[in-house]
């Protein structure tokens, strides 16, 4: 976490707006290092970025995580809104991530 604000912490979780965001408007969820992670807890948050979104009339999202390493927990929660484009947003959201991917991994 080198430029990330941090939008929530505790002791095993932070919430955080990434530096590197799939869409604007993503939260990313990141386990502390060298703790254990409570599932209920990555839960917990979820639902209340969720909810907060929901109030402001978002109801579609994607959840994304890549497991490159089981010991640590990373994941983007990024929003769309609810329209006919939604589903053509995600997939390029996707499609981007894995050219991103892609790029970096052959560097």
């Amino acid at each position: 976490m080198q430029n990330e604000v941090v939008i929530d912490s505790d002791a095993t979780v932070n919430i955080v707006v990434p530096e590197r965001s799939l869409l604007v408007g993503s939260l990313q969820v990141i386990g502390k290092p060298d703790q254990t992670i409570d599932p209920s807890e990555i839960y917990e948050k979820t639902q209340k970025i969720i909810q907060m979104w929901q109030k402001q009339g978002i109801t579609d999202y994607l959840r994304y995580r890549k497991v490159s390493d089981p010991s640590e927990y990373n994941m983007q929660i990024v929003p769309f809104s609810k329209n006919s484009w939604s589903f053509w947003q995600q997939l390029k959201v996707l499609n981007s991530y894995f050219r991103r991917c892609v790029y970096f991994t052959k560097s």
